[in-house]
């Protein structure tokens, strides 16, 4: 680890941003394609792939969680639809959007998962208005479900902006 502050110039102990700002700024000194052709470039690419390994080394450090989960908070409620949801993650997870959707509107009613859910479905078939639709109403039955509250503003950022033109034009 020491070794990985040695390689970007830091101290150990560095925050995170401070190892993003040592790597760009080797990065961009001895990058490959800055040396192409010179004598120096074997030098580079040596360098370069002792800087990307330090960084990854580094922010494996920072992904790590901080603390074990408490063996004594309580399990979320079951929520009735367990098992489907279960199936629909495992689909998602294996990249068939349109099948995990398909499962999720044979449900028929939904609770603000299931309304997530299907969400990250629309999204991931590039179905964005729908998807924002079922953010929506994640985020009108459960308020507080911070990933459906996530999800909409991201999907809402995604929105085309009306042009002042089309405003100004408007039949």
């Amino acid at each position: 680890m020491h070794d990985a502050y040695r390689e970007l110039g830091l101290k150990p102990g560095a925050s995170q941003e401070e190892v993003r700002l040592a790597y760009r700024t080797l990065a961009k000194c001895w990058h490959p394609d800055r040396h192409a052709g010179r004598r120096t470039e074997a030098e580079a690419l040596r360098r370069m792939q002792a800087i990307n390994a330090a960084y990854d080394t580094l922010c494996r450090r920072f992904r790590e969680p901080i603390a074990a989960p408490q063996p004594n908070s309580a399990p979320p409620p079951p929520s009735p639809y367990g098992e489907t949801y279960a199936a629909v993650r495992a689909l998602l997870a294996a990249l068939l959007p349109a099948e995990a959707e398909a499962m999720l509107l044979r449900m028929g009613r939904r609770d603000a998962e299931g309304h997530y859910l299907l969400a990250i479905c629309r999204f991931r078939r590039g179905d964005f208005g729908n998807a924002l639709t079922a953010a929506k109403a994640a985020v009108a039955l459960e308020p507080g479900y911070a990933e459906a509250i996530s999800l909409a503003r991201k999907l809402e950022a995604l929105q085309p902006k009306p042009s002042l033109f089309r405003k100004l034009f408007r039949n």
